[in-house]
């Protein structure tokens, strides 16, 4: 293996931790339990990795939430949002100014 491709190969799976890590932080988020109440090793995300919807198991079982993931930021940000609804969404970047005026 050349260290491009290791460079390459590290980059996929540090990209695919960050989705996992995301998608786990809003399941905990939706649950408000909070990260030190919960045993994150129990909580599994469905492999492998859809580009836009993911699906979670906490102790084997499936939980009845929807997860939307993306990135931002030409894929320099990873998003995972927790619903109950099953809902189609885009996520839309706005500036602080914006936002405030």
């Amino acid at each position: 293996m050349t260290d491009d491709e290791y460079i390459n190969e590290f980059s996929l799976q540090l990209f695919d931790f960050y989705r996992i890590w995301t998608i786990k932080e809003a399941y905990v988020k939706a649950i408000g339990t909070g990260i030190a109440a919960i045993d994150l090793c129990q909580v599994c995300v469905e492999l492998p990795l859809p580009e836009s919807s993911s699906r979670v198991r906490v102790n084997g079982e499936f939980v009845q939430l929807n997860f939307i993931t993306g990135t931002l930021g030409d894929n320099n940000y990873v998003y995972a949002v927790a619903t109950t609804c099953d809902v189609k969404c885009a996520v839309k970047v706005v500036d602080i100014v914006e936002l405030c005026s």
